[in-house]
């Protein structure tokens, strides 16, 4: 579940001294290392210049303010990204400051919305009152994302994420609803960039404990792939299909690749068949039913 962390440390350092820190003290990439990060964070979070001197560094670099900002769900600046973690800072909008936030939010991911996140975060506020979180807490490996798919959510403590407060998000575990900020916010986060569960962001109706969406799924994108894949095949698509098959973390995205594979490369079945098999979702078990099919009618 979330981890609310007690961090008293007045030291102050710049983002270079933090991101050294993450890259030669912090020795391991899980959930754990987050509870390492926090007295680094703690010490970035007491700097209250180097942001300001970030900003204008990016504003003098000419690179693409679209390339900069994210606006998902509140406009965000990377301060840094390695293989392992990224390091940005949020900024908490109330709508009566700018209405552009709500924009953001009908297009995006709402803040006002019950959503988990894809990847184990430590955040800390930075500046401003922050924000109002109200906690839940979910087994990731007892949800498949379905729309209209009944979850079990549990509820936790809320919680404030005011200047100076941390607190460790889990991947896929925690559920929360953020309220608007009362005045302008920032808060700063460190992302970890390795993942566990490996399934998209969702979102959840609380109101019947129910999935609604799940956000970031690419499935509709590589079914559109898939199919025009198999107008234009060749042993490059079919190499870089086995490659997602083997590779991406998302179960429905693995499944429609060993279906295609399978409908593509008939002789091999049995090794689809196989991968699926360790998949083991119902889902996977369906795929597998459907190949099995494909396969007696060809042999009749």
């Amino acid at each position: 579940m979330s981890i609310l962390l007690n961090c008293e440390d007045t030291a102050s350092i710049g983002l270079d001294e933090l991101t050294y820190g993450l890259e030669h003290e912090i020795k391991t990439r899980d959930d754990e290392s987050l509870i390492e990060c926090a007295p680094l964070l703690r010490r970035l979070g007491n700097n209250k210049t180097f942001l300001a001197s970030s900003i204008a560094a990016q504003l003098k670099s000419r690179i693409s303010a679209h390339s900069l900002m994210t606006p998902f769900p509140e406009p965000s600046l990377e301060l840094y990204s390695s293989k392992d973690f990224q390091v940005r800072a949020v900024f908490w909008f109330p709508p009566t400051m700018f209405p552009l936030s709500r924009r953001w939010q009908a297009k995006s991911l709402s803040y006002l919305q019950a959503h988990d996140h894809e990847h184990s975060f430590l955040t800390i506020g930075y500046y401003g009152p922050g924000y109002l979180t109200h906690l839940y807490e979910c087994d990731p490996d007892a949800i498949r994302g379905i729309p209209g798919e009944r979850v079990e959510l549990i509820e936790r403590p809320s919680q404030s994420i005011s200047e100076g407060k941390m607190m460790i998000y889990q991947e896929s575990r925690d559920v929360h609803i953020q309220d608007h900020a009362a005045d302008f916010s920032i808060t700063l986060n460190i992302a970890l960039k390795s993942r566990i569960h490996k399934k998209p962001q969702t979102l959840f109706n609380l109101d019947n404990n129910t999935v609604t969406l799940s956000v970031t799924s690419e499935a509709a994108h590589f079914a559109h792939l898939f199919q025009i894949a198999q107008h234009l095949e060749d042993t490059t698509t079919a190499s870089a299909i086995e490659h997602v098959a083997e590779t991406h973390p998302e179960n429905e995205i693995r499944i429609q690749a060993r279906k295609h594979l399978a409908h593509s490369d008939p002789g091999n079945a049995a090794n689809h068949l196989r991968a699926l098999e360790t998949i083991g979702t119902p889902e996977a078990r369906a795929a597998m039913v459907e190949i099995s099919r494909q396969a007696e009618g060809r042999n009749n």
